[in-house]
Formats: C-alpha cells, structure tokens, sequence
C-alpha cells in the first residue's frame, strides 16, 4: 500500500478464528500375556484438544469499526478416558472394555474428536464372554456454536458394567475446551491412565504484529496482541 494509507475494516458480521479440533478418546484392550495373565491396558493414549485459531492477523496499519463480533476461536475439548472390568459370574471369567469418547470441536468450526476403540482381542479365551464399548465422537463446532463432547458410554453384561464419561466440550468464543472425563475403573490399566485429555487453549482475537490498530465499537472477544 501507499505510504500514510490506513486500511478501514467495517464488521457487521463475525470475525472468528477457526475452532480448535476435539482430541481423541482413548483406546481400552484387553489381552493376554505369554506368561498366561491377562491384562488391562491403555492402547491408545489419545490427543489433546488443539488450540483455537486467531481472528484478524494484522498485516498492516488498520483501522476497525466494529459493529458485530470479533472473537478467538474456541479450544477444542478433550477426550475422555477409559475403564475395564473383570469378574466371575456364573462360573465364567467375563471382561468388561470401555474407550473414551471424543472431545467437541471449538467454536468456529474446529472438528469433533474420534471416540477411542475398546477391544478385548483373540488372545483371551473365545470361551471368556466379553461386551466392548467403543467411544463416541465429538459434535463439530460451528461458526456461532461449539461443539459437544461425545457421550458417555458403558460395557455391561452380567448386571456389571464399566463406564466412561462424556469428552470435553468444545470452548465458545474466547474460552478453552473442557477437558475429558476421567474414570473410575475395577482394573486400573498396567499402561496409561484412566484420566481424559486436555481440553485446548483459545485463540487470539486480534495479532497487531507490532501495526497500529485503533478498535472502536464493540470490544473484541479475547486477546488482542501487540
């Protein structure tokens, strides 16, 4: 641009930066040892939630009038955790896997997490009854609305049961993602934990990168940078 020109932004609308993604839920399994014991584990660890985007990257000298909203897209929620169960019933060893659910996607369309995989797999006894609860994903965000963390879930047989809570929900405007639900489980894992994931952090609303940028109208939602 012209040296001395101001660029002039006139905002009725929104101006959001673009939601965090929802983390994964965690993965369950069950499975058997050469040694012949069976166990309990955390296959797949999950993923945080991601941080929000930020709204308006400023590239040169402006100047806002803003009549709508301006706001840092939300951090996605967690994943949540897992839980397992074993238990004689009947005179048969049964087993009891449940995965995490899938943390909601930030506001400003960031995308809902995958539930986790619940497995108890072919090295325990086909003998053994099982029930496996895979996890649920989490909503997408939209540009007005974030999303909601995928539900809790639970194996049940035997009138016993092993259950999860619900992922984190997406953050709104200016806010993080919950994080996921942690459990409760009969069988601790011999590898990970029980506890959901980290919800993320919001975005920034305005970055000036070191530009004058005169705001006037309705405040900005969330941070504005120098």
């Amino acid at each position: 641009w012209p040296a001395g020109v101001t660029l002039i932004l006139i905002n009725f609308g929104t101006v959001v930066g673009k939601g965090g993604a929802g983390g994964r839920g965690k993965s369950a399994l069950w499975y058997r040892e050469p040694s012949g014991f069976i166990r309990f584990t955390v296959s797949d660890n999950g993923t945080d939630g991601k941080d929000g985007g930020d709204a308006i990257d400023a590239s040169y000298d402006l100047s806002i009038e803003n009549e709508g909203v301006i706001a840092s897209g939300g951090g996605g929620g967690g994943g949540s955790g897992v839980s397992g169960s074993s238990f004689i019933t009947g005179g048969e060893l049964v087993f009891l896997a449940t995965a995490g659910s899938g943390g909601g996607g930030g506001i400003g369309a960031g995308l809902g997490g995958n539930g986790g995989i619940a497995e108890v797999n072919s090295t325990v006894p086909a003998s053994s009854p099982r029930d496996e609860a895979d996890g649920f994903s989490g909503q997408n965000g939209q540009y007005v609305q974030a999303g909601n963390g995928g539900q809790a879930t639970s194996s049940t047989l035997g009138g016993f049961s092993a259950s999860v809570g619900a992922g984190g929900n997406g953050g709104g405007y200016n806010e993080s993602g919950q994080n996921g639900s942690t459990t409760s489980s009969s069988r601790p894992p011999i590898n990970g934990t029980l506890d959901g994931t980290l919800g993320g952090a919001p975005g920034a609303a305005i970055n000036k990168n070191g530009y004058t940028v005169n705001i006037t109208g309705n405040i900005p939602l969330g941070v504005v940078n120098p």
